[in-house]
């Protein structure tokens, strides 16, 4: 796949050469005090609290999936998934049948965004045909349409729940080049 070009923010490397009339003063805040959750870096302690608060809700969601999975039994299967544990996906079939290929990934949360996906898989498919494409969706229904349009000829999984447990097992597993 090439490099990915990625946005520089330093106005005078980008050539963005945007004057402004003043600068506002910049002021740093030091929270959370070194040695605190994080070690100080920026973000750390908001990113401790999410993350602390998204385990304390792990018993409600599992519960709400027993619960939707009256309705539609595909919420009982496939849970490993959801806390990051997928296979290594390999090649289906071909003369690289079996071997694990660079991972394309990419998302679509439920039908209607994977039926869109539709022709960006059809174009990732013929420029990289090296690849394997992964989709991930959050619903059983999506997981259907993968399946329903493209068989085998893609990898599906349910895409993790935002634990840093399960996405860093997520992506140690597939080690996607790209995400989409």
């Amino acid at each position: 796949l090439g490099a990915v070009p990625v946005y520089n923010n330093d106005r005078e490397t980008s050539g963005h050469r945007i004057r402004h009339a003043g600068t506002a003063p910049v002021y740093q805040i030091n929270f959370p005090p070194p040695g605190w959750a994080g070690g100080g870096r920026p973000g750390a302690a908001v990113r401790f609290i999410y993350s602390l608060l998204l385990y304390l809700l792990v018993p409600w969601v599992l519960t709400r999936l027993v619960w939707r999975g009256l309705r539609n039994r595909g919420y009982w299967r496939r849970w490993g998934e959801r806390f990051g544990f997928v296979p290594r996906f390999a090649a289906p079939t071909g003369t690289n049948a079996g071997t694990v290929l660079p991972l394309i990934w990419l998302h679509a949360v439920s039908v209607g965004e994977v039926r869109a996906s539709a022709p960006l898989v059809k174009a990732l498919t013929c420029d990289h045909p090296g690849y394997r494409i992964l989709i991930t969706t959050m619903t059983p229904t999506g997981s259907a349409t993968v399946r329903e349009l493209f068989g085998d000829a893609v990898a599906h999984c349910y895409v993790p729940y935002d634990l840093p447990t399960a996405v860093r097992r997520f992506l140690n597993r597939t080690r996607p080049r790209l995400a989409l």
